[in-house]
């Protein structure tokens, strides 16, 4: 069977900090609106330069339709416990499934510690 099964956007390719909230929210929007139609599973990016801003863009997801979220960890320089305590908000704040986007500093040990804690 070819085609994409899923899309997931915005993420690091997608270069997600050059977006504006508003055409991210946009973005969600239309990829919402195509896999209505077209049925592959969607998982929206949710990482934001806060908190807040994630909460809004983990609503605008679960408004749109996503099967589930993503997030990249706060900026390169957090420490593995700001790490754990981030992904535990952005667990607490949907009932999405969550992806993990394991980069810099987070190693085996912390993905396997997010597990439960999430």
């Amino acid at each position: 069977m070819g085609g994409a099964h899923g899309l997931v956007s915005p993420q690091l390719a997608s270069e997600w900090l050059t977006l504006t909230e508003r055409e991210r929210m946009a973005g969600m929007e239309a990829i919402g609106a195509a896999a209505r139609k077209l049925r592959p599973a969607v998982v929206l990016g949710v990482q934001g330069t806060d908190l807040a801003a994630v909460r809004r863009y983990i609503k605008q997801a679960e408004r749109v339709g996503a099967n589930a979220i993503i997030s990249l960890p706060p900026g390169e320089n957090a420490d593995l416990k700001a790490v754990l305590n981030y992904y535990q908000e952005v667990g607490k704040s949907t009932d999405l499934p969550m992806f993990v986007q394991a980069t810099g500093k987070m190693d085996v040990d912390l993905l396997i510690e997010l597990y439960p804690a999430a």
